[in-house]
């Protein structure tokens, strides 16, 4: 059934998580090898979780795998600043016409993002999305984030943010 968020305390006690958050970026040694960004035993949330196509030949790939099971596996198109993820939308989250603005793994700025198309979590196509979510992935047991590109040696930007308890 997966994680509960709101236990019957009468409230989600978010107290007792602790944030966690990185920008950073990670050397893909061998090109289509799955390199870890992030692996957390417990329980937790994650909010957001994305990577930034390497440069204009390569595409970039995720892999969030929540509580030993693959729940999200996409990839950025070929072009520099394709992204790719699952990222929480709530009220301030920016729009342009039909297009999100996010902000680029790496960069502080934001991008509108014309060639993501919207996909339902979860979601284990390998098309080129964004996964948006309304409320965060929770976990019970394990977290694992993984990230790869089809060119030996690229470098990938990512970003994830969340919380462990």
């Amino acid at each position: 059934m997966g994680a509960t968020p709101f236990p019957a305390n009468n409230g989600t006690d978010w107290g007792k998580y602790t944030p966690i958050g990185k920008g950073a970026t990670v050397s893909i040694t061998t090109g289509g090898t799955f390199e870890t960004m992030l692996s957390v035993s417990g329980k937790g949330f994650l909010t957001r979780a994305v990577l930034v196509s390497p440069d204009g030949s390569a595409t970039g790939q995720i892999r969030v795998t929540v509580d030993g099971v693959v729940k999200v596996l996409n990839q950025a198109p070929v072009s520099t600043g394709g992204m790719c993820g699952v990222e929480q939308i709530n009220s301030s989250t920016a729009t342009t016409g039909s297009y999100m603005a996010h902000r680029v793994p790496g960069l502080g700025r934001s991008i509108v993002s014309a060639n993501n198309t919207v996909a339902e979590y979860p979601t284990i196509s390998g098309v080129e999305n964004i996964i948006y979510i309304s409320m965060p992935i929770f976990f019970d047991t394990s977290l694992l984030i993984e990230a790869t590109s089809s060119i030996s040696g690229s470098q990938i930007r990512y970003e994830y943010q969340g919380g462990v308890a």
